[in-house]
């Protein structure tokens, strides 16, 4: 009944910048310096020299309306077009839309002859974003790029042009628009909502808004406020009729429905229905029939799902059973293309990978999947949460805008049952909370959208630290802390999220909270970066976005010249070549990813998590796998840490430094989200010596001796956790790393799931006889500290500074320390607060400036031969057995010196470096300078004293003369 005719291909097109827009009375001029462009594809993905653009262009090219068609109405469809599109046949205007994420489409059959070429022309006009500041982007009043949803447009680039499919239909001139199937599982049926569409468009009043103004709606150049009114039914007797074949190819068929103002509901009953999920995506296909009296005239054919999803008790459930929310932030960005997936083969590996890592659910951030993406996640089974692309504030038409595009949103992709999440806002962007108006709004929307769509769960505000929710079924919230310096914070702030704590809500009291809403973490993560080889194109050139992301925090995230700067570092003394570092920074992101989901599955208040992120986007690299979607670093032990069932084990007093010898406890615990309890099951544990690779392998089993035990008798919990006991074992004698093997076992001894824990084991050192001198301010600020030297054998005074041989210890460059080095004598800072040193360096605390490390990550690592005896455990960078000694200041300022740095920590895309322990020469003496926090750990953590010791023997050494050589009176 209905035929179609791709229009995707080759098109002329030309950037038009400055030309007028949004006025059907002025069409584009010829154009006359006409370019090839694919469509769909967007405009920025496909010119060098477009990459930031944000202005007017036109798309024209010819067609042929199949002379076969006569007699039948010709429509005009576009996946989505952004942002505003303005359509013109033959130099005819037809109509145009706005809005960059949803379909639209004309009755063009008023303007085609049957058999004859005709012109096809499109002016898109995209207003600019904010990922280029310095750029100076044309203001387009009436469609504010601010007021418009553009999701992460502001942050990766402007995205334009018709990004998806355009095709021509034939068909009835009365046809079925949309057909909605809501499951019905309890009572054993489907219910179908058909909207009918004529000319003009929808027949229902109640349809979703499209966007669209035709010719003759509304005055030239501005937008119609709202919705065109329903045109009248056409005369006649209509009806929908449905067929239903389930995935068992039985069917199950309805009588036909009356249409009535453009609607027809119609019920089919399906006995016992095979429910969907991940585990088994039984999808359901149908097919609905528009009959004009007896005879069929249209004919439309879709899928669903029998799922429910629901919010209660601090629960969520899935088709009734609990549900864990194991997913990953989804930008839904492409290597090459951008918003365009590059075919449906991508879009499926895409999905089998998702899966592959233990996701059973993807956020498609702020930027609507293409439908394609979400027919993958219906045929292979993995949940989406949906989100459109937020404004940039709350003014003018943005509320309108916001309200309509989700709605739209919801009305395309309401039979997919993948998705069972809708987002209002994320992170309150584009709203100002500490108004009562946007507030107001963001409560209104949530009812409005619960009412819209009441088969799914409504966020209001995906909310971060400084916003909150209104009311929502869930009462999710995202946080970053660095890794391995702030883990001791993401276990405290976990523990409070778990508690329900009162900032998850409104602190204005118009906040609805039920205390019933599912707690989970719906962002937080750590970075990882990119080899840059592999993102070289055919040429050996860098990606062109190599060059974006200078001005965001203070240049952390801009990649260009990576690995200039990594040659021309401290770094490859310490790892060898760039890629062994970019490796690296993997190992550490998964080590992050595993003990920050292992302390949200202690929790079992908690009931999910969604990691930052999927894939790389541009500079952002804190995806799972980089933006080629190719694997990182963990990828094979993924499914290990993002798993249903999970072994975590927790060293006693959270000490991952172990002190050669020492016995150990360590408490292990089995979080699952079975639905049922198993008893009679058993943890297996055994411990592997001399480790030396940072992640282990696959199938490890113990070694001949090595120390290994059970414990007996364990629950595997019913969607909880549950404790297994606490296992024992002796640190070897001898520094070196090691690793905790567990595995638990069924009552009939076969495998359910294996975890794993790293610790370093560290030498106490002797110092016979060195003479070290304290600083009373220091000693102060430490009581503990002379006696723990002494302990170490050390020969500690406090009294007046001798010898120029002899070495002072000091918190601050000043008196008795600055003139012991003045005069030639050696010191060894161990800074703990903000302060200027000679020659411009300075100390400052890292919370001040990006070196904090929450959210675009940093590296600590340490020079290798400074750890003497203990050196075996040393593995960089530094790991959680570094926990409690790891800086929280960074010396600024010798940048051009590093090769004086025996410590230094580094961010993001190898920028900001900073020393956490640097030598120099000051008069005659030197000064070796750590932020390290030595002098309130030295008595209790194994690896402070080695490190001490290894500073102390580096100051001591004849051959220590720095190259670094400041000035005195330089501040």
């Amino acid at each position: 009944m209905r035929e179609r005719l791709s229009l995707n291909g080759a098109w002329r097109f030309q950037p038009t910048p400055g030309a007028p827009y949004n006025d059907p009375d002025t069409p584009p001029a010829a154009l006359t310096e006409p370019r090839t462009i694919a469509v769909p594809g967007c405009i920025q993905a496909q010119f060098a020299d477009l990459r930031d653009y944000a202005d007017v262009s036109v798309y024209e090219r010819t067609f042929t309306v199949p002379a076969a068609w006569a007699g039948r109405a010709v429509r005009l469809h576009f996946g989505a077009v952004d942002y505003l599109a303005e359509v013109w046949i033959d130099g005819r205007y037809v109509g145009d839309h706005e809005g960059g994420f949803l379909p639209f489409w004309f009755d063009i059959t008023r303007y085609v002859a049957f058999g004859r070429e005709h012109r096809l022309t499109v002016r898109v006009t995209d207003p600019g974003g904010a990922a280029w500041p310095e750029r100076e982007y044309r203001p387009f009043p009436d469609i504010s790029f601010q007021e418009a949803p553009h999701g992460k447009q502001s942050w990766y680039g402007s995205i334009g042009g018709i990004w998806q499919d355009v095709w021509l239909e034939a068909g009835s001139p009365v046809w079925l628009y949309r057909v909605l199937a809501t499951p019905d599982v309890a009572g054993g049926q489907v219910h179908f909502r058909a909207i009918l569409a004529g000319p003009e468009g929808p027949l229902s009043s109640h349809a979703a808004p499209t966007g669209t103004r035709l010719a003759g709606q509304g005055p030239a150049g501005r937008r119609a406020p709202g919705p065109v009114p329903a045109p009248d039914m056409p005369e006649g007797h209509w009806s929908v009729q449905v067929r239903v074949t389930g995935p068992d190819g039985a069917t199950y068929a309805s009588p036909p429905a009356p249409v009535a103002a453009g609607e027809a509901r119609v019920s089919v009953r399906i006995p016992e229905p095979a429910l969907w999920a991940p585990e088994h995506p039984d999808l359901y296909e149908f097919e609905a029939v528009l009959l004009e009296g007896s005879t069929p005239v249209d004919r439309l054919e879709d899928h669903f799902g029998m799922r429910t999803v629901e919010a209660r008790e601090n629960r969520i459930y899935l088709n009734g059973r609990p549900l864990y929310i194991r997913a990953a932030l989804d930008q839904d960005y492409y290597p090459v293309s951008l918003w365009t997936p590059p075919d449906d083969a991508f879009l499926m590996e895409q999905v089998r990978l998702a899966k592959e890592l233990g996701l059973n659910m993807l956020r498609c951030h702020i930027k609507a999947p293409h439908p394609r993406y979400l027919y993958w996640a219906d045929k292979l089974g993995l949940l989406v949460w949906e989100e459109y692309g937020n404004p940039s504030n709350s003014q003018g038409r943005a509320p309108e805008l916001c309200r309509a595009t989700l709605e739209g949103l919801i009305e395309r992709d309401y039979n997919h049952p993948a998705t069972v999440i809708w987002s209002v806002i994320n992170e309150s962007w584009g709203l100002d909370l500490s108004q009562e108006r946007d507030r107001t709004w963001l409560a209104q929307m949530y009812d409005h959208f619960k009412a819209y769509d009441p088969t799914r769960l409504i966020t209001d505000n995906s909310a971060c630290p400084g916003n909150f929710h209104m009311a929502t079924d869930l009462a999710d919230y995202h946080s970053y802390y660095a890794y391995p310096d702030h883990f001791d914070r993401w276990e405290a702030w976990v523990a409070d999220l778990a508690g329900r704590p009162g900032w998850i809500f409104s602190p204005h009291g118009d906040g609805r909270p039920t205390g019933q809403e599912p707690l989970m973490n719906s962002e937080f993560g750590n970075w990882g970066l990119p080899d840059a080889h592999d993102l070289l194109d055919g040429e050996g050139r860098e990606p062109w976005w190599f060059a974006t992301g200078a001005t965001w925090n203070e240049g952390v995230v801009h990649p260009a010249g990576v690995r200039e700067r990594y040659a021309g570092s401290a770094l490859p003394a310490v790892f060898g070549a760039y890629r062994d570092f970019v490796r690296a920074t993997q190992v550490q992101q998964f080590r992050a990813l595993k003990h920050e989901i292992e302390a949200m599955r202690q929790r079992p208040s908690l009931n999910g998590y969604v990691i930052t992120e999927f894939t790389d986007v541009h500079w952002e690299c804190n995806g799972l796998l980089n933006q080629n979607r190719q694997p990182k670093a963990g990828h094979a032990l993924y499914p290990t840490v993002i798993a249903g069932t999970q072994l975590i084990a927790r060293p006693a007093g959270s000490r991952w430094a172990l002190a050669a010898g020492e016995t150990v406890a360590v408490r292990v615990q089995v979080a699952s989200d079975s639905p049922a309890a198993a008893p009679g099951c058993t943890v297996c544990w055994w411990l592997e010596e001399g480790v030396a690779t940072p992640l282990p392998g696959p199938g490890v089993g113990p070694r001949p001796g090595a120390q290994r035990g059970s414990l007996p008798g364990v629950i595997l919990p019913a969607f909880g956790v549950a404790e297994a006991g606490t296992l024992r074992f002796r640190a070897p004698v001898g520094a070196q790393r090691v690793r905790l093997h567990l595995a638990l076992l069924d009552r009939h001894g076969r495998e359910i799931c294996r975890g794993y824990e790293d610790f370093g084991v560290y030498v106490r050192p002797r110092a016979e006889g060195v003479r070290l001198w304290l600083d009373p301010d220091l000693a102060g600020a430490h009581p503990g500290l002379a006696g723990a030297l002494e302990a170490l054998g050390y020969a500690v005074t406090a009294g007046g500074l001798g010898a120029a041989g002899d070495l002072a210890l000091a918190s601050r460059l000043e008196g008795p320390a600055l003139a012991h080095v003045a005069a030639g004598g050696r010191v060894l800072l161990l800074a703990g607060a903000p302060q200027d040193l000679p020659g411009g360096l300075r100390i400052v605390d890292r919370k001040d400036g990006q070196w904090h490390g929450d959210w675009a990550s940093g590296w600590h690592w340490l020079r290798p031969g400074l750890l003497g005896e203990s050196e075996a455990a040393l593995e960089n960078p530094l790991d959680l057995d570094w926990a409690g000694l790891l800086p929280e200041h960074v010396v600024l300022g010798a940048g051009e010196a590093q090769a004086d740095w025996l410590a230094g920590y580094v961010l993001g895309w190898v920028r900001l470096p900073a020393a956490t322990a640097l030598g120099f020469r000051l008069g005659r003496g030197s000064v070796l300078a750590t932020t390290f926090r030595v002098a309130g750990s030295l008595a209790g953590h194994p690896a402070a004293a080695p490190l001490l010791a290894g500073l102390i023997a580096r100051l001591r050494d004849p051959a220590f003369r720095p190259a670094l050589h400041v000035a005195k009176e330089a501040r």
